[in-house]
């Protein structure tokens, strides 16, 4: 790939059409994040527990449905800061700071290109870790190990995403198809129960992620690589399809709303049978 021109960083074609299309997605999905803590009060209090046990470093204290909390601050800290970029960067086009500023509109656009493609990974992550618990609850403490683990390069690649090195972009691109072929794997081999149904519902929502919007900007990332001449179709394409905010909004409703008392049975039966 040549060296990034900072110019390059200006692509909107319709500044007011986009900016719409990228705003009106955010204030969605913060309509769902306050419904679902205002609707679930006693998960969200168990959300917070989770999160203040693993801050003191006594993760081994989490018990069932806790385990899954950790990928969903982190999916949540992802979309904040996809968020905050995104506005940033519309903001300087509207206000026509990057003819002025071009080095710093290229730093904020690729700032939110890379938290962007975290957030994308992090809802394959996510419904990774709770699939696999719904499906396996005796492998509580390991699935926790594992979205750590599934964690840890998103966070490594967020530093070199930004200067978009095709191998790094390639290899994102090819985590995020794993992951998807990780959860339809699991999900297919899901018994006819209720929960199971409620795990195929999860397995749904990261598909229509992945195929609306991961491939979408994998291929987008394929054109790229070749020339910069599609940076344009591909800010369109960001923006329209920003929409993922409201999926990841409506994924962390439904790993949320995992009733705890329903499952600690099969927790403690799965415990059991080892």
């Amino acid at each position: 790939m040549d060296e990034e021109d900072p110019s390059r960083s200006v692509v909107a074609v319709n500044p007011n059409l986009e900016s719409s299309l990228l705003l009106v997605p955010i204030a969605l999905g913060l309509c769902i994040y306050i419904f679902t803590f205002c609707s679930q009060r006693v998960k969200g209090r168990l959300f917070g527990q989770s999160l203040y046990t693993s801050i003191r470093w006594k993760e081994s204290e989490l018990r069932g449905v806790q385990h899954t909390h950790m990928s969903l601050f982190t999916l949540l800290g992802f979309d904040t800061f996809t968020a905050i970029f995104g506005i940033m960067y519309m903001a300087f086009v509207l206000r026509d700071v990057c003819q002025r500023e071009a080095l710093g509109c290229l730093i904020i656009s690729k700032m939110w290109m890379a938290f962007r493609r975290l957030s994308l990974s992090q809802h394959l992550i996510t419904a990774l870790v709770a699939v696999l618990f719904l499906y396996r609850p005796k492998w509580a403490s390991g699935i926790r190990l594992v979205g750590k683990c599934l964690d840890a390069p998103p966070f490594i690649l967020v530093i070199v995403t930004v200067r978009l090195f095709p191998g790094v972009i390639v290899a994102v691109d090819v985590f995020n198809l794993l992951l998807m072929v990780s959860i339809a794997v699991v999900c297919l081999k899901q018994a006819q129960t209720r929960m199971a149904k409620q795990r195929r519902l999860l397995g749904v929502l990261a598909a229509v992620t992945y195929v609306l919007v991961c491939l979408p900007n994998a291929v987008l990332d394929c054109l790229l690589l070749k020339s910069h001449d599609y940076l344009p179709l591909a800010f369109d394409v960001f923006c329209i399809t920003n929409f993922y905010f409201v999926l990841d909004a409506l994924l962390f409703y439904l790993v949320l709303k995992i009733n705890v008392e329903e499952e600690e049975p099969q927790y403690e039966a799965a415990i059991r049978e080892v």
